[in-house]
């Protein structure tokens, strides 16, 4: 009896790593989601600083891979929380768009627009090759209905208000190897001049499915 020419010796070791990695890094979000939403508001920021402790001990666990993709769908986890688009126009400048909602109470629609710089990580001193920075800026307009909104003397528009604004963005996105998948971490001033509300900054996590060049 012939032995077969190629054998199927099942996936790797970092393969698996990253699989076990990656299905408790999707595990843990949900467990946060759901806790969350049930919790209320006391338990966010508490919540926040513990999604960010773990994603960095999961992230220093994960094989490399190039910062740099074609484009990558996914969700974003913060005060604006929603859908997530981004798209490489070149090597160090993509596009990022993002359709959200308010997360404390699933209220309004933002839209937000942002144009990027995107580079990999060279540190000395942070060194994670599949890491990569990023900083921009851009746009965004929101609609919210009445009584919903806080205005900056912390009174609610009585009417229903579209404030404009511009946004700026810092933060880190790292591209897992053999997955398609990015997980990002992001900073995001914002300052609206058209019906300002109360705040100007948000935090954020980002989990994208990512199609390679």
């Amino acid at each position: 009896m012939k032995s077969s020419k190629y054998i199927f010796s099942g996936p790797s070791v970092e393969m698996r790593r990253a699989g076990v990695l990656v299905a408790a890094s999707v595990s843990f979000g949900l467990c946060i989601l759901i806790i969350t939403f049930v919790g209320g508001n006391q338990i966010v920021k508490p919540m926040k600083k513990l999604i960010l402790s773990v994603f960095f001990i999961f992230m220093m666990g994960i094989p490399f891979a190039n910062a740099q993709y074609q484009y990558g769908m996914g969700v974003r986890y913060g005060y604006d929380a929603g859908l997530q688009y981004k798209q490489f126009l070149s090597d160090l400048h993509p596009v990022e768009v993002l359709l959200t909602r308010r997360f404390m109470d699933y209220q309004g629609v933002k839209l937000i627009a942002m144009y990027e710089y995107q580079k990999r990580n060279e540190s000395r001193i942070v060194f994670v090759p599949n890491l990569s920075w990023v900083v921009g800026g851009g746009f965004h307009a929101a609609y919210y209905a009445a009584h919903i909104y806080d205005a900056p003397n912390n009174t609610q528009y009585p009417t229903s208000v579209i404030p404009i604004g511009v946004d700026f963005i810092v933060g880190a996105e790292y591209v897992f190897k053999g997955i398609p998948l990015a997980i990002g971490l992001d900073g995001r001033p914002f300052y609206e001049f058209v019906n300002p509300g109360i705040y100007y900054f948000d935090a954020g996590v980002t989990v994208k499915y990512i199609v390679d060049k």
